[in-house]
């Protein structure tokens, strides 16, 4: 009984207090995945984009997880913008920041 005067009692009081948004983020696109991670990995550090982008070139010419998997003409694209984010992309950004991410392709 008591427990449900106090639930009346605040329903009924008036409330300043900023309500809630559950909408995702303007910037994330759930029907493209791999911009969305992307997207996430660099808003999770706070970084100018072109500074990121420069860091994560870096990085990635030299994990070794990728050697063989990249060469500097890819890399020099990607370096410019001209290439689309793909697994090794986000695989790297990940490894960057050390986070555990894992990207599996559904079929």
């Amino acid at each position: 009984m008591m427990k449900s005067k106090r639930r009346n009692y605040t329903i009924k009081e008036a409330d300043d207090r900023e309500q809630l948004c559950v909408e995702a983020s303007s910037w994330y696109l759930p029907d493209n995945e791999r911009s969305s991670l992307f997207i996430c990995l660099l808003f999770g550090v706070s970084i100018a984009v072109d500074d990121f982008v420069y860091e994560r070139v870096s990085y990635m010419k030299n994990l070794e997880d990728l050697s063989g998997l990249i060469d500097e003409l890819y890399l020099d694209e990607l370096q410019q913008g001209n290439t689309d984010l793909g697994e090794l992309e986000i695989y790297a950004a990940s490894k960057l920041h050390s986070w555990n991410v894992v990207v599996t392709a559904c079929t």
